[in-house]
């Protein structure tokens, strides 16, 4: 910027020297090198985003995609630790198994959001302690949308891997029923990644904001850009809430079977004819 100022003071200084040179007076001078005004109307332009609100929701976006994968994980190997010693005899003969499953998302549920709340708070604390960033007022509207994606994401993705854990017996065994739930989420990532650095007005931008594995992913990326519609937001939450109730119904069901199966893993053959409340010999 420096540079820029430097060389323009200097052109100007040298062109009123030849103006001078030449015989121009000073008034004739300011006439023929006063800029022209140019109306400018943009139609459908790329609106720009803030370094910081863009920092914000790629932050969102990872916090998104990274809670759920860690602790979803940690819901799988913590049920089948519970299948392998028994343990879950045990509880099954207190509790009914959505119970036992709905308690367990929201046990690991508040633990990812804890850690989540410190991350946040010292970071917040540290720009409030330096005073060297200045929050803009626009960027408050994308908190309750993050904060939104990520319980979300944190509720679908761990009553996946609570259910997939069901099928299992063997922690060697996780690596090949988790590959169902990666897919949508690495997918839903890369389409938010792709939203937040290039257009998030796409066609899979949009179809991927009403899709409820995609939609934490998709969902604050485009609140973060200004390119979604109020009807959409609302649309988006409403499949997401609806998609986490009938999931959470169809693995308390699944569970009531597969939860004392042991040896070799569930087929997912059997699995649909768990959810359709029929029972296999």
């Amino acid at each position: 910027r420096l540079s820029a100022l430097l060389q323009a003071a200097l052109q100007e200084a040298t062109n009123r020297t030849r103006a001078h040179d030449a015989g121009l007076d000073v008034e004739r001078y300011e006439t023929i090198t006063e800029p022209v005004e140019v109306a400018e109307r943009v139609i459908d332009g790329p609106k720009g985003v803030d370094d910081l609100t863009l920092a914000v929701a790629m932050f969102g976006l990872i916090a998104s995609m990274l809670l759920p994968q860690v602790f979803g994980q940690l819901t799988l190997l913590s049920v089948v630790e519970e299948k392998s010693t028994r343990v879950i005899e045990v509880l099954l003969g207190h509790i009914r198994p959505r119970t036992l499953l709905t308690g367990k998302v929201l046990g690991v549920g508040a633990l990812a959001l804890t850690q989540l709340a410190v991350v946040v708070g010292g970071l917040i604390a540290t720009l409030a302690a330096t005073d060297t960033v200045t929050v803009p007022l626009a960027l408050w509207r994308y908190v309750p949308a993050m904060a939104v994606s990520v319980v979300g994401s944190l509720a679908i993705y761990t009553t996946l891997f609570a259910l997939l854990g069901s099928l299992i017996s063997r922690q060697e065994d996780a690596s090949q029923v988790m590959l169902p739930v990666f897919l949508p989420l690495i997918g839903g990532y890369m389409a938010g990644q792709a939203a937040l650095f290039g257009s998030a007005n796409s066609i899979v931008s949009r179809v991927l904001t009403f899709f409820p594995l995609t939609a934490p992913m998709l969902l604050p990326v485009r609140v973060a850009r200004d390119a979604i519609a109020p009807w959409e937001i609302a649309t988006s939450l409403l499949l997401l809430a609806t998609g986490i109730w009938l999931l959470i119904r169809l693995a308390g069901r699944v569970y009531e079977f597969t939860l004392l199966f042991t040896g070799s893993r569930v087929g997912w053959k059997q699995v649909a004819m768990f959810a359709s409340g029929r029972s296999v010999r």
